[in-house]
């Protein structure tokens, strides 16, 4: 299991072990991940100044995004739509649920394919509730405590998601024995799971909430490399019944900025889409909600999509063209398939791999404000 030494308090503020040096994270920096995502843009139809976005789910089509906001005591869950991947998100709405007397306030919320069973993990409680609605625009109408058979003592739980075959719950929590780790959970009831064990990881990272991708290959969270710098990252497996392993640990493309807080992503079908939280201060009430898109689909502001970037041909024997409308002050770095850099340049209108092993590469480009990354094949 991933365990943690990073923790947050109850209202939600990063705290700092110290027991990471800087030297030590940057030598045992992760390699880059194949995939990249790219043409990142804060939504801003649906965050609020001073009102925390929160542990967003987005449904397989990329169309419907589920996630939880609100001052650090007073969240509650919120859905918004858009009619193609051409729009901006609508204006959220409230979920309906029916919370049982005592219930304190929601902490996140993961919901199944088809958006008619909800778990919740819940403030104060360090409890995961279970409910299930007619429709997916109905109200859940009753909030259920699963029982976890043979849980390990928490002093802290959250982000409770499943697989895709919802017979294997997950749940990050922080061990009254000491460490935080991803608990595994093997489903005996609608209501009920068994304790499986506990996924672990080692320094130089600690690892913070995240879901698996919607066919279960991909565990996507972020990743702590130092104070209050949060990296989105991955593990990869080739079946789901391998279990996921450390040596697959690579930082997502194209979503991380340094020293900010990248946190909690969800991504939608063939990792297409991801969103995710940033956050500058490390407070619970400054997190904001991205989206990113892992090739040229433009979002749906075009503000933020690179300017008229093309690369062709692609696959090719080595050399490309590159056309890109803004060029000047521009630089581009190009990586192999393990996240080494091999090149890094100003803005060149060729670029010439032909002296390299032939296979799959990213291009990352760079000009003022705007990155994007790109990804190349040399046959």
């Amino acid at each position: 299991m991933l365990m943690f030494s990073q923790d947050q308090d109850m209202n939600g503020n990063f705290i700092q072990n110290g027991n990471l040096s800087k030297n030590n994270i940057q030598q045992n920096y992760a390699p880059l991940s194949v995939d990249a995502f790219e043409n990142q843009r804060a939504l801003t139809e649906l965050n609020t100044n001073n009102m925390a976005e929160a542990y967003p789910w987005i449904s397989p089509d990329g169309l419907r995004l589920y996630f939880t906001q609100g001052l650090s005591n007073t969240a509650t869950l919120k859905f918004t739509s858009r009619p193609n991947v051409l729009s901006n998100f609508a204006t959220p709405v409230a979920v309906g649920i029916n919370y049982p007397v005592g219930f304190d306030w929601i902490r996140s919320g993961w919901l199944s394919p088809d958006e008619l069973d909800i778990y919740i993990s819940a403030v104060g409680e360090d409890v995961v509730y279970y409910s299930h609605r007619s429709s997916a625009s109905g109200t859940f109408t009753s909030l259920t405590p699963l029982t976890l058979n043979g849980a390990p003592s928490m002093t802290f739980s959250s982000g409770a998601f499943l697989d895709s075959t919802l017979n294997n719950l997950y749940l990050f929590a922080n061990l009254t024995a000491g460490g935080r780790g991803l608990l595994k959970f093997t489903r005996t009831s609608t209501t009920a799971f068994n304790y499986v064990g506990i996924l672990e990881s080692t320094s130089p990272y600690t690892i913070q909430p995240g879901q698996f991708s919607k066919d279960d290959l991909t565990f996507v969270f972020a990743a702590n490399y130092a104070s209050n710098d949060f990296r989105l990252s991955q593990l990869a497996r080739t079946s789901t019944g391998t279990d996921f392993a450390l040596t697959t640990f690579s930082e997502l493309q194209g979503v991380n900025n340094l020293r900010p807080i990248n946190s909690q992503p969800t991504v939608s079908n063939n990792m297409e889409w991801i969103v995710f939280v940033k956050n500058t201060t490390g407070l619970w009430d400054d997190n904001d909600l991205y989206i990113a898109h892992n090739d040229a689909i433009p979002l749906g502001n075009s503000e933020y999509t690179m300017h008229n970037l093309s690369i062709y041909p692609n696959p090719s024997n080595g050399k490309f063209n590159i056309q890109f409308t803004q060029p000047e002050n521009g630089m581009m770095e190009v990586y192999n398939a393990i996240g080494q850099k091999i090149i890094e340049q100003e803005f060149r209108s060729e670029l010439d791999l032909s002296g390299y092993s032939k296979g799959v590469y990213l291009l990352k480009f760079t000009a003022g404000n705007y990155s994007t990354t790109k990804k190349v094949v040399v046959e």
